[in-house]
């Protein structure tokens, strides 16, 4: 519960900044607490309890007093079971973590408890035993074009290499929410505020198109790349039964994203579709043959085709342009998930014939909770969701301008400087791979790197390896212990490791699917990234090697449940 006395913003009524001492404006890092909401902050022995007969209540925000000998603020509790000093040594952890304060020690939090007789511990230069320090030199401004980012401020990691999961937020678009956020205007009212609401979300929605070759007119704003692969799978699906009872089909590949296979299945398991899965040879590229084949047999029927652009763990790109051509004779519009192509390979919308395209802002450096899906106006889409009709009718709710703005700013930075990043990433993805091949028992998933010219099968900046001998977890588990961020393949599975269906798909065993390690690099990474994964990955494979070895075995059997 918020002290009466304290501002929104976690101001002190003297104006007292908590973060950085008395006198100091409120730094946006500082309005959190250390649950990472906005304006609460607790003593550091004091945790929010649920509410309720008996239930404990927790001190709730401490009022802030002025530090003694230079000291920075220093709040009290206001149990009496601790005083906590915040550090005045610069440190760059989180508010709330380990590093932002210190505890006193000896004093059981409770109603009514007693101060402690201790002295208060205070922060100085010396990390707390087990606490790593950023590297000097990981601390830079957010200025645009700046590729380094305060690790710091991520506790405990330091080289981020899972891009593919999300990235940072690019300055451009960073700038765009910003100064949106300031205004105000529904984009669907009449008056100024609200037509000026209106023309600043047709003008990102123009620069939107214009970055992915397509018309204006074929951008529907989206919460992100979910709920454009399902508005693009089911919407199309329905819209193609509704014209045509007989087409009750999907043809969809064997290593979509969950977003499409999940709503693939839930067609099939609630609407009477009929779900093709069409296969992909061991390098996780489609088999066009088949393809081919589906068409021939059952073209009439097939509601909708859709294939990725890239695979967003191997990083496999997919034949869209001859996927495109023979559903195109069958009669049969195709989708595509481009969320992990966008800003990393050529995406051209209008000319790659795709009838759908669906994108993420969070992958390319936009926020999260952004995406579009882009669709010509000669595909009928049903809608998923109902209200007020927005965005041809397919997509209801009060569009968020400020997210437009940020996700048409992110899009036309990385497109804008797609091919020289490319090329940089390509570098780098080069030395990590040639780094982890080295070591026995590692292999590289998907298509063959080529040495030479462009290399068009597959994503500049992924790397997919399989490790011998060794579960994803423990590897995982290693190499957060060294401050390098990797996946196992999909971060939307909720937290939960499987066994990764692609590669499944691919004809690997469970066993090698769940030895899988997906190094992602993006508009940040750096060759000090890289050079930290080649010193620290033989010493973590070591270890999750020996932890394999002695574990019990594993059931053979395999989910083929795909999540979002």
């Amino acid at each position: 519960m918020l002290d009466p006395v304290e501002l929104a913003d976690g101001r002190d009524p003297d104006g007292a900044d908590p973060a950085a001492g008395p006198g100091t404006a409120v730094g946006a890092l500082a309005a959190v607490d250390h649950h990472g909401r906005p304006g609460r902050r607790w003593c550091g022995r004091c945790r929010p309890t649920s509410r309720g007969a008996g239930a404990a209540r927790c001190c709730a925000i401490p009022r802030w007093t002025s530090g003694s000998g230079g000291a920075a603020a220093r709040p009290a509790c206001r149990r009496g079971t601790s005083t906590v000093t915040r550090p005045g040594c610069g440190s760059t952890g989180p508010p709330g973590s380990a590093s932002w304060w210190s505890r006193s020690a000896g004093a059981t939090p409770g109603r009514g408890s007693r101060p402690s007789s201790r002295r208060p511990t205070r922060c100085d230069d010396r990390p707390e035993p087990g606490a790593r320090s950023p590297e000097p030199g990981a601390r830079s401004p957010a200025l645009p074009g700046s590729r380094s980012l305060d690790w710091g401020l991520v506790s405990g990691t330091r080289h981020y290499l899972d891009h593919a999961a999300t990235t940072a937020v690019r300055p451009e678009a960073a700038a765009a929410y910003a100064e949106e956020l300031t205004r105000v205007g529904n984009p669907s009212s009449l008056h100024a505020a609200g037509r000026d609401a209106r023309r600043r979300l047709e003008e990102a929605r123009e620069q939107l198109a214009a970055a992915l070759d397509a018309e204006p007119a074929e951008v529907i704003f989206t919460s992100g790349g979910t709920e454009a692969d399902n508005l693009a799978v089911k919407g199309a699906y329905w819209a193609r039964r509704a014209a045509t009872p007989e087409r009750v089909r999907l043809a969809v590949s064997a290593v979509e994203h969950h977003a499409v296979l999940e709503a693939a299945g839930w067609l099939a398991a609630h609407e009477g579709a009929v779900l093709d899965l069409l296969p992909v040879g061991a390098d996780g590229v489609l088999d066009v043959p088949a393809l081919q084949a589906h068409l021939d047999a059952h073209g009439r029927a097939t509601a909708v085709v859709s294939v990725m652009w890239a695979n967003n763990e191997t990083g496999a790109a997919q034949p869209v342009e001859r996927v495109v051509a023979l559903a195109h004779a069958a009669g049969v519009p195709v989708h595509t998930d481009a969320v992990q192509a966008v800003g990393h390979v050529p995406v051209r919308f209008g000319a790659s014939g795709v009838d759908a395209l669906s994108l993420s802002g969070h992958k390319l450096g936009a926020p999260v909770g952004v995406g579009a899906l882009l669709a010509r106006r000669e595909l009928g889409l049903s809608p998923v969701e109902h209200g007020g009709g927005q965005e041809r009718g397919v997509r209801s709710g009060t569009l968020a301008v400020a997210g437009a703005r940020a996700l048409a700013a992110a899009v036309s930075a990385a497109v804008a400087e797609q091919e020289a990043e490319a090329d940089r990433l390509r570098g780098l993805r080069d030395r990590l791979v040639a780094a982890a091949l080295a070591m026995p028992g590692v292999t590289l998933s998907g298509p063959p790197i080529t040495s030479s010219g462009p290399d068009e099968a597959r994503l500049p900046g992924t790397a997919h390896l399989t490790i011998e001998g060794a579960d994803a977890d423990a590897l995982l588990f290693g190499l957060d212990m060294a401050g390098i961020a990797a996946s196992s393949g999909s971060a939307c599975q909720a937290g939960v490791q499987e066994a990764s269906h692609v590669l499944v798909a691919m004809g690997c065993s469970a066993e090698q699917a769940r030895s899988a390690l997906r190094f992602s690099l993006g508009w940040t990474s750096t060759a000090a990234d890289v050079d930290a994964v080649a010193a620290a990955l033989p010493g973590v494979v070591e270890q999750a090697r020996r932890a394999h070895a002695t574990r019990r075995p594993r059931p053979t059997t395999t989910t083929t449940r795909s999540v979002s």
